[in-house]
């Protein structure tokens, strides 16, 4: 299927949504309000428990379709759910806990059909006090370099670094290892090649391996650091916080099996220090849980 099959005028937008909240009716709000382009919403329902989907009523049925599955069958499977129901050149994937400016989804999509190389481009993904993400850009992590942040090498030097949030903020578009996956908009027939998200990852890590498994069919990774996106981050994960770090330490050994390369010898050195971490959350959690019940 090629680009000129496929609409180009309009932008369907695929959010994944559990346990959302009011977040969800506000980032569809923002969708639908964007300028300059028409926008769908196609939201996939992981089974939620809260009141996210009786906050949609009223919505025009004709730019946003809801899916109900009956069980969580994790982010990837619902991606390549939603997916698979729209129709245009470019589709968006959000997180139901990001807020869209009016003009950020046409100025993205606007420069996106300026390179024809690129896959997947993510914007400057700032949090609500207006600091920039970290994950917004980044090289992937290796092995080799995730086992010196466990050792906090990077604090010294500075290059074992992946997140490029402490470096200056580029005026140009750039190729980048990664972006942040609450914001992504994919060229379908880049993701048609690739054959889209990897289900074996239930949850976190699959932004990283998608854009790596971009960069290795040719497809650029693009950031876009003029186009900005505003993300509350962990709405959902905290319904189920010990579920999240199981899922998020287990996607990462993952990941590095998947793309280690020679570094996965590393990965005994580096599993112990990725359990402990996970253990250290678990702990951190429960405390917490403890004093809030006080």
């Amino acid at each position: 299927m090629t680009d000129t099959c496929l609409n180009t005028t309009a932008l369907d937008v695929v959010i994944v949504n559990y346990n959302a909240g009011s977040a969800l009716r506000a980032c569809i709000d923002s969708v639908l309000a964007s300028s300059g382009l028409r926008t769908r919403c196609i939201i996939i329902d992981n089974a939620s428990v809260d009141n996210s989907l009786q906050l949609l009523d009223g919505l025009p049925e004709d730019r946003v379709q809801l899916v109900c599955n009956d069980q969580n069958i994790g982010f990837s499977a619902a991606v390549n759910q939603g997916v698979v129901l729209s129709n245009t050149t470019f589709f968006m994937l959000l997180n139901p806990d990001t807020y869209v400016p009016e003009n950020s989804l046409h100025d993205l999509l606007e420069c996106a059909q300026k390179y024809p190389q690129a896959g997947v481009l993510g914007c400057f993904v700032v949090n609500p006090d207006g600091s920039e993400q970290r994950g917004c850009r980044r090289d992937q992590p290796t092995p080799l370099l995730t086992l010196a942040h466990g050792l906090r090498l990077h604090k010294i030097f500075h290059r074992l670094e992946f997140n490029h949030t402490m470096r200056p903020l580029p005026q140009e578009v750039r190729v980048v290892g990664s972006i942040s996956g609450a914001c992504m908009l994919i060229r379908r027939t880049a993701h048609e090649s690739i054959e889209g998200f990897d289900t074996g990852f239930f949850l976190h890590f699959e932004d990283l391996d998608y854009c790596a498994r971009m960069a290795i069919n040719s497809w650029d990774v693009l950031f876009v650091p003029f186009i900005k996106i505003e993300h509350i981050q962990g709405v959902s994960s905290a319904h189920m916080p010990l579920r999240v770090i199981m899922h998020k330490h287990k996607s990462m050994l993952r990941f590095f099996y998947k793309h280690g390369g020679w570094q996965r010898s590393l990965i005994p050195l580096l599993a112990p220090l990725v359990v402990a971490h996970g253990c250290a959350q678990v702990f951190s959690t429960l405390i917490k849980r403890v004093r809030c019940a006080r």
